[in-house]
C-alpha cells in the first residue's frame, strides 16, 4: 500500500499527459525557495497531431485496377477514393522495377529537379531550388529536403498509365505528372486538388487522412487559403481554439505501401505523410470528365492494354478552355439556358470581360453582353433544345467557338502562354514550374 501511494502521484501525472487539451500540473509544494520566491506553476501542453481520434472507417480497397468504366461510374463521378493494393507487383511498370538510385542517378542524372527545402510543407516557394537529380540522390538521406518534379519525358517511357484510365475519356484529358521523393518523414498541409489523382508509391510507406468534401463548411471556416486550396491549421499541434472544426471531424484512413495506388478524388481534402528511409511515387493528374464515353470503350475492344504515359499528351489547350467554361455546372446531369445565362451574367462571372453585375458599364453594353452570352449558348446548343447535356458539351467545336466568341473570356484566346493561368493553380504548379523565358532567352526544347 505505501508503495502504491506513493506513485499514485506520478500515476496522475501521466494520466493528465493523454488529456487532449492543454492543462496545468503544479510541480511545487509552495515551499519559497530560499530568496523567498514561491515557485510558479508549470502549464503543459499536449501536442495533438489533426485527425488523432479514431477514423469514421477505413478506405475502400481493390486488389487490382477495373475497367474504365467501373472505376468512373463507382469511384470518379461520386468522387470516392479508392486503394489498389500490390497492383504495380502485377503490371509491366518499369519505373517500378528498375528505379533504384543507382540506376536514376547513372540514366537521369543530369537532368534539373526541383527541390524543396524542408520536409513540412509550409507553401511558400523560397525555399525552393534547382539541382541536378544526382545531386538531390547523394543528399537526401542525411537532409531535410523533398524533391517535387515534373516527370520528365524522357521517364515517361517507362511509367505505365493504369488501366482505368485508358478509355472513356479520362486518356485524353490526362494533365500534370509528379514525381515526390524524399528520405521519409515528409508531411504535407491539408490541402484539396482541382484535379483528380492516382498515385502510385514505388518505395516506402504513405498514410493519408481523406476529410469528404461534403464537410467544406467546416474545413474552410477558419484559416482556410481559398485561393490556394489548403488550411492553415498546424497538422503536427492543432490550436482548437483557432481551428475548434477539427475536434471532432469525420475522417476516413489511407495507408499505402510499396507496390500500391490511390485515387484522390478532386475537392477531397487530404493530408500526407510519408515513411521509410527512401519514399518516392508518382501520380498522374487528370481534367474530370462529367461524361463517360461508352462508344469510346467499345472501340478499345475490351479492356484496354495498358501503355506508358509518353503515349498520352497533356490534355490539349482547347479541352482546359473547355473545362473552364463548364466547371461551375460539373455536378449537374444538363445545363439549361437560364442557368447558363444567370451563372455568366453575375457579380461573380469572367465572361464579358469580368464582373458584369458589379460593373458600371451602360445598359447597351450590359445588353451586348448578355446578347453574345446568350448566342454563345446556342451555339453549344446543336439540338435547339434550350438544354445542353454533357454529349453536346464534350463534343461541340471549342476551336470555332473561340474564334467566334473569343472576346468574352478575360484572356486572349490564341495566347498560348496563358495555357498555365486558365485553371487555378495547384501549389505544385508553382513548386515545379521552370519560369517561363523571355522573348530574348533561346531555350533548347531537349529537357536533359
Amino acid at each position: 500500500m505505501y508503495l502504491l501511494a506513493r506513485m499514485f502521484p506520478l500515476t496522475l501525472l501521466l494520466l493528465l499527459c493523454f488529456h487532449k487539451q492543454a492543462f496545468t500540473v503544479d510541480i511545487s509544494d509552495d515551499t519559497p525557495t530560499p530568496d523567498g520566491d514561491i515557485p510558479k506553476k508549470v502549464t503543459v501542453k499536449k501536442t495533438e497531431p489533426l485527425c488523432s481520434y479514431p477514423p469514421l472507417h477505413g478506405i475502400s480497397v481493390m486488389d487490382n485496377f477495373p475497367t474504365p468504366e467501373y472505376f468512373y461510374e463507382w469511384f470518379v463521378l461520386p468522387g470516392q477514393p479508392v486503394l489498389f493494393k500490390s497492383v504495380l507487383d502485377k503490371m509491366d511498370s518499369p519505373a517500378y522495377k528498375k528505379w533504384t538510385d543507382d540506376y536514376l542517378r547513372k540514366t537521369y542524372g543530369s537532368s534539373k529537379v526541383t527541390v524543396e527545402k524542408g520536409k513540412k510543407e509550409v507553401r511558400r516557394v523560397d525555399g525552393v531550388r534547382q539541382q541536378t537529380l544526382a545531386e538531390f540522390l547523394s543528399s537526401y538521406h542525411d537532409q531535410d529536403v523533398y524533391m517535387i518534379q515534373n516527370v520528365k519525358d524522357k521517364m515517361k517511357d517507362e511509367i505505365p498509365v493504369p488501366k482505368c484510365l485508358l478509355c472513356g475519356g479520362m486518356q485524353r484529358r490526362l494533365e500534370r505528372h509528379i514525381m515526390w521523393f524524399s528520405g521519409g518523414g515528409t508531411r504535407s498541409v491539408l490541402h484539396l486538388d482541382t484535379y483528380h489523382n492516382i498515385n502510385c508509391l514505388l518505395d516506402g510507406r504513405k498514410q493519408l487522412i481523406f476529410i469528404d468534401k461534403k464537410h467544406q463548411d467546416k474545413v474552410e471556416s477558419e484559416g482556410f487559403v481559398a485561393d490556394r486550396g489548403y488550411s492553415e491549421v498546424n497538422v503536427d499541434d492543432v490550436d482548437y481554439d483557432t481551428f475548434p472544426q477539427f475536434k471532432n471531424i469525420p475522417w476516413i484512413n489511407a495507408t499505402m505501401e510499396k507496390g500500391d495506388c490511390l485515387f484522390i478524388p478532386r475537392s477531397w481534402y487530404h493530408q500526407v505523410n510519408s515513411y521509410g528511409s527512401r519514399n518516392l511515387a508518382v501520380n498522374i493528374w487528370w481534367i474530370h470528365v462529367p461524361w463517360f464515353n461508352t462508344t469510346d470503350c467499345v472501340k478499345a475492344a475490351g479492356m484496354p492494354r495498358p501503355t506508358m504515359l509518353s503515349s498520352y499528351p497533356r490534355a490539349p489547350y482547347e479541352e482546359r478552355i473547355r473545362l473552364y467554361l463548364f466547371d461551375p455546372f460539373v455536378d449537374m446531369s444538363e445545363v439549361n439556358k437560364r442557368t447558363f445565362l444567370d451563372t455568366y451574367f453575375s457579380s461573380e462571372s469572367t465572361l464579358g470581360d469580368g464582373a458584369v453585375a458589379n460593373d458600371p458599364k451602360s445598359d447597351k453594353e450590359q445588353q451586348r453582353i448578355a446578347h453574345r452570352i446568350e448566342k454563345m449558348f446556342e451555339f453549344m446548343d446543336t439540338d435547339n433544345n434550350k438544354v445542353l447535356n454533357w454529349d453536346e458539351i464534350m463534343t461541340f467545336n471549342i476551336t470555332s467557338l473561340l474564334v467566334n466568341y473569343g472576346d468574352m473570356f478575360p484572356f486572349d484566346p490564341n495566347d498560348v502562354l496563358f495555357e498555365d493561368k486558365l485553371l487555378e493553380e495547384d501549389v505544385i504548379e508553382a513548386y515545379t514550374e521552370e519560369p517561363k523565358p523571355s522573348a530574348k532567352t533561346t531555350v533548347s526544347h531537349d529537357e536533359f
